[in-house]
């Protein structure tokens, strides 16, 4: 048996590199993803290779919770719906915007406002997350004014 060449077998340890990187990457995925699932408190993962980093850190939280609106009061009078709601989930940072309602916004886990029903597309949103922050997913909900 002929014994390979130097240059052979840094050809081989290159090709091969390569694909057990991409399976180490695809493995760290697969455990948060079962971690996920199976309810375990958060878990970072940061994978790197020689002098490159690949950020990948993932809060479990923040991928498996929804966010909730939970209208706890909603009086509807004269073309006007004074509406109170409460926010869950996401990841415990809560950003509210009423379309044709006073207060326009607000932030925090409950909101009071009162909405103009004439206002084209009027409604209640609660945002969980910082969509400013591309690290920090960003999770909605509608809240329904339905009296």
């Amino acid at each position: 048996m002929r014994t390979p060449s130097r240059e052979q077998i840094v050809q081989w340890v290159q090709i091969h590199e390569r694909k057990v990187a991409g399976l180490l990457i695809f493995l760290a995925i697969g455990i948060v993803l079962a971690l996920a699932l199976s309810g375990a408190p958060d878990v970072a993962v940061n994978v790197e290779r020689g002098s490159a980093s690949i950020p990948a850190d993932i809060s479990l939280s923040d991928l498996i919770e929804p966010v909730l609106c939970t209208v706890t009061s909603l009086e509807e009078a004269g073309g006007t719906i004074s509406v109170s709601a409460t926010a869950s989930g996401g990841n415990g940072t809560f950003t509210w915007r009423a379309f044709g309602g006073a207060p326009a916004s607000g932030s925090g886990s409950t909101f009071s406002t009162s909405i103009n029903t004439s206002f084209p597309g009027y409604g209640l949103l609660l945002i969980s997350g910082d969509p400013a922050q591309a690290t920090i997913p960003t999770r909605t909900d509608d809240c329904t004014l339905t009296p």
